[in-house]
């Protein structure tokens, strides 16, 4: 079957909530919880803050040592995934960053897909049989 993914973090969604247990809801998350079920939508939950701060960890493994003491020197302070964004920033390797970022969590979606038994082909998800 084709289906589609569901982006939220809403607390309905990971109950799996059945018709019956709608009308505690306002009309609007009514709404979309009969989208989600209607169509088979899949709820994907948010990427946990501590893998986001892995992804870091990883990215500064792959840099100079010059770079990797001023981006641990980032992760080290209050609101460290801002202080790391403006330190690959001075340091002029924003892009890569980025980059490095996008390639981690595209793995980690694949293999999410994989595990709930999904593929992407000619450009949908469906379910592998």
């Amino acid at each position: 079957t084709e289906g589609g993914l569901f982006f939220t973090q809403e607390e309905y969604m990971r109950e799996g909530v059945t018709t019956e247990k709608l009308a505690k809801y306002h009309d609007w998350e009514q709404n979309l919880i009969r989208t989600y079920m209607e169509h088979d939508l899949i709820a994907i939950e948010p990427l946990p803050s501590y893998e986001s701060f892995h992804i870091m960890e990883d990215f500064i493994e792959s840099r100079p040592s010059h770079e990797q003491q001023h981006l641990v020197k980032a992760l080290k302070r209050s609101r460290p995934f801002a202080c790391f964004k403006y330190a690959a920033d001075d340091l002029g390797i924003l892009k890569k960053w980025y980059e490095f970022k996008d390639e981690a969590q595209n793995r980690m979606a694949e293999k999410w897909l994989h595990d709930e038994g999904l593929a992407i082909i000619e450009g949908k998800i469906v379910r592998r049989k």
